[in-house]
C-alpha cells in the first residue's frame, strides 16, 4: 500500500470512527449494532483488526472486580488514615472513598481512574510520613 493510499485509507476510518463519537455524544448512550459493530468495522477496514475474543476477554475486568479492588484499596487507605488522625481520618477515607468509586463506576477510560487512585494513594501516604 503506497504512503497516499495508506493516508486515505486512515483518513475514511477516521471519518467513520468520529461520526460515530458524535452519534454516541448526541444520543449519550451506545449501542452494539449502530456503533460498536461500525468502529470494530472502520477500525479493521483501516488495518487495525485488534484482538482475538479470547485475548480481549482476559484482558476484561468487570466492574465486580474493579469495585472489590476499589475496596480493598479503600480499607488499606482507611487503616493509614486512622493511623494519622483517628478522628478526621474517617471523613476523609469516606470521601476518598466514595470519590474513587464513583470515578470507577462512572470512567470508561480506565487510565483515568489509574492516575486518580495513584494520586490518592500519593496523598494518604504523605500524611502518613508527616505524622
Amino acid at each position: 500500500m503506497t504512503y497516499a493510499t495508506r493516508v486515505e485509507v486512515t483518513e475514511a476510518a477516521l471519518a467513520k470512527i468520529d461520526a460515530i463519537r458524535n452519534d454516541i455524544i448526541g444520543r449519550q448512550t451506545i449501542n452494539w449494532s449502530q456503533h460498536i459493530y461500525p468502529l470494530v468495522a472502520a477500525l479493521g477496514e483501516a488495518g487495525f483488526e485488534g484482538e482475538g475474543y479470547e485475548e480481549a476477554r482476559g484482558k476484561a475486568v468487570t466492574l465486580i472486580d474493579r469495585i472489590q479492588t476499589t475496596e480493598a484499596e479503600r480499607d488499606k487507605l482507611q487503616a493509614q488514615l486512622d493511623r494519622i488522625d483517628p478522628k478526621n481520618g474517617k471523613f476523609i477515607g469516606e470521601l476518598i472513598a466514595t470519590y474513587a468509586v464513583a470515578a470507577d463506576m462512572l470512567s470508561l477510560d480506565p487510565p483515568r481512574y489509574d492516575d486518580i487512585h495513584k494520586g490518592i494513594v500519593a496523598v494518604v501516604e504523605r500524611l502518613a510520613k508527616d505524622k
